[in-house]
């Protein structure tokens, strides 16, 4: 019976397959409400695949924002992807930023 794979080898996959969003250019999310639905999509069919750690979505995320929403970002570092994302959502939607 072949035994599961070790930590490493995860590790190594999501290194792998982060290889293609090193090299992305995506569209930018400048902060207009109304661009925020399209933004989400693009974060999920780009970022929120399952395969990259938390803090691989995070090292990306910036690649994906420009303006307000990018400042943003940057004021709450250190916070878990799921909560950054939440706070960007506030501060574009309800916030006006």
């Amino acid at each position: 019976m072949a035994s599961p794979p070790t930590w490493s080898y995860y590790s190594r996959l999501a290194e792998v397959d982060s290889a293609p969003l090193q090299a992305m250019q995506p569209v930018k999310f400048y902060s207009n409400p109304s661009d925020y639905p399209t933004f989400g999509d693009r974060l999920r069919n780009n970022l929120e695949d399952g395969i990259l750690t938390d803090s691989q979505k995070l090292e990306f995320l910036p690649k994906f924002l420009a303006g307000e929403a990018y400042e943003v970002i940057k004021r709450v570092s250190g916070c878990p992807y799921d909560v950054v994302l939440d706070i960007n959502y506030l501060a574009v939607t309800i916030l006006g930023y």
